[in-house]
């Protein structure tokens, strides 16, 4: 399906190819950046999963329409949107071969949100320590920069020093003389 941020539909209507309403949007669940699948809960006390791939599904402004009757839709009895190994094996069993997945393979709109949340967050702290990292070797170089102009001082400083006692050593020579 090439809808671009399908996830933000959660709350939506489905309905099915006939039009019959399915339920609400409740999780879009990706492999990699494509979304493959749905869940959508009816509005009734049971609550009950409907899982339905995206194949073929049409988007509108008010509504999502999968490709399936209603009445041949997968439910399944985990009121939650993780999906477990034995959900996706009776979504492949029921919807065929190609909609074989594992857990690990599929990730929920509100997981993936978070983890690019996340991953923003990193890469704005690993920016911030980047220039943390610059200023502090510029720092280091300038206080590099300037212990080798105290050296420089200290050395110039020494030499005077000794000049200014030889200088001494030879006034009080030359007063001991007179």
């Amino acid at each position: 399906m090439q809808v671009e941020h399908v996830e933000r539909w959660i709350g939506c209507e489905v309905l099915d190819q006939g039009g019959e309403l399915v339920g609400k949007l409740t999780e879009v669940y990706f492999r990699g950046s494509e979304p493959v699948l749905i869940s959508a809960k009816d509005g009734r006390l049971t609550r009950k999963r409907r899982l339905v791939p995206l194949d073929g599904a049409v988007a509108s402004r008010d509504y999502l329409r999968v490709a399936f009757a209603a009445d041949r839709l997968v439910e399944t009895k985990s009121g939650d949107d993780d999906l477990t190994a034995n959900d996706l094996a009776v979504v492949a069993e029921h919807y065929g071969a190609a909609h074989t997945a594992a857990p690990e393979e599929l990730e929920g709109s509100r997981a993936r949100a978070e983890r690019v949340r996340a991953a923003a967050a990193a890469e704005q702290e690993a920016r911030a320590l980047e220039a943390e990292a610059e200023q502090r070797a510029l720092n280091a170089d300038d206080a590099a920069q300037r212990a080798v102009a105290a050296t420089a001082e200290a050395e110039r400083a020494q030499r005077e020093k000794q000049d200014a006692e030889a200088r001494a050593e030879q006034a009080r020579a030359v007063a001991g003389e007179q």
